[in-house]
């Protein structure tokens, strides 16, 4: 960052109005047509959406073209995101698939209304999966998603780095933990607490070996991962990480502190399944230079059960 700053400073100093004008006027320029490349991706993709589901009852969503499964009504707007809605996480979606594919045991930790396992049950039809979510709305959703699978576990339960009872506040169906001070300027009735367990007392009340994790936990991912030593260590599954800087410091933690407890158990981090890996340091970097509220990486361990280097590996 200080490098960038450097350089914004030498160009102010040192380029004539004119030239720092075409500057901005190219650096908009990219913006725009990044901006209206997305645009049309999105709405290629919704069209494609619409086209697979045209005639399906309100209960069914066709995701991809292969790939059909139950909804409930209050949950289908966001599955919507992982169609065509946002395109990050469109592509984490067909990432995630690549990897489930040879995948035994599933923990989808902030799981909302349960997407990635009702996927991943699909891919690995002999899988198991275990879904936590702390949100009382967004646990009756997934309950019900997952009603019918009987390798399927969804527990009303946060994880954390040890057992305990926080607060959290409420967007819209989402549960997201809150610091002291932020709970000072959040009307009491709009705080819940929440029944906080660790991953490994999970996994070892369940007899489970987890080989692929999924963390959407809006900030709190360096007490999860902290309270999951023996899984890191044991059995070492891949993971997709979804990373929030700015909530992980609001939290006391950092996008530092998590990539390092990770590389500590010998994670590699990438961006792609087949893609160069990155180390925490490097990662860090792209993430923070993006400007990102959040970043979905993967996280594959250097031993035991390593990312898949290419499509092609991950067939049956």
């Amino acid at each position: 960052m200080a490098i960038v700053r450097a350089t914004k400073d030498f160009l102010k100093a040192h380029l004539s109005a004119s030239l720092l004008d075409r500057y901005r006027s190219v650096k908009n320029q990219v913006l725009y047509l990044r901006d209206t490349g997305n645009r049309r991706k999105r709405a290629e993709l919704e069209k494609q959406f619409q086209e697979l589901n045209r005639g399906l009852p309100p209960d069914r969503i066709a995701l991809r073209s292969d790939l059909e499964i139950n909804v409930l009504p209050d949950a289908r707007f966001g599955f919507e995101h992982f169609c065509f809605r946002e395109l990050e996480p469109v592509h984490e979606l067909d990432e995630f698939r690549k990897v489930a594919k040879s995948k035994k045991c599933f923990l989808d930790i902030g799981a909302l209304h349960g997407i990635f396992s009702l996927v991943f049950l699909k891919e690995s039809p002999e899988g198991t999966a275990l879904a936590l979510d702390p949100s009382p709305i967004a646990f009756s959703i997934l309950q019900e998603h997952l009603q019918n699978h009987p390798r399927a576990i969804a527990m009303h339960v946060g994880a954390g780095d040890k057992a305990s009872v926080i607060r959290m506040s409420q967007n819209w169906h989402h549960y997201f933990a809150v610091s002291e001070e932020q709970a000072k300027s959040i009307p009491p009735e709009d705080l819940h607490e929440v029944s906080i367990r660790t991953l490994d007392s999970l996994i070892e009340e369940h007899n489970l070996a987890p080989d692929l994790v999924k963390l959407d936990v809006e900030g709190f991912e360096n007490s999860v991962l902290l309270g999951a030593p023996n899984l890191l260590s044991k059995y070492k599954p891949i993971i997709f990480l979804e990373l929030h800087p700015m909530a992980l410091k609001d939290l006391g933690s950092s996008l530092e502190d998590v990539l390092s407890l990770l590389t500590s158990y010998g994670y590699q981090f990438f961006w792609n399944v087949g893609d160069e890996k990155r180390d925490a340091a490097v990662l860090a970097r792209e993430i923070r230079r993006g400007g990102r509220i959040s970043a979905r990486v993967i996280a594959s361990p250097s031993a035991g059960a390593s990312l898949p280097t290419s499509v092609n590996d991950t067939k049956a």
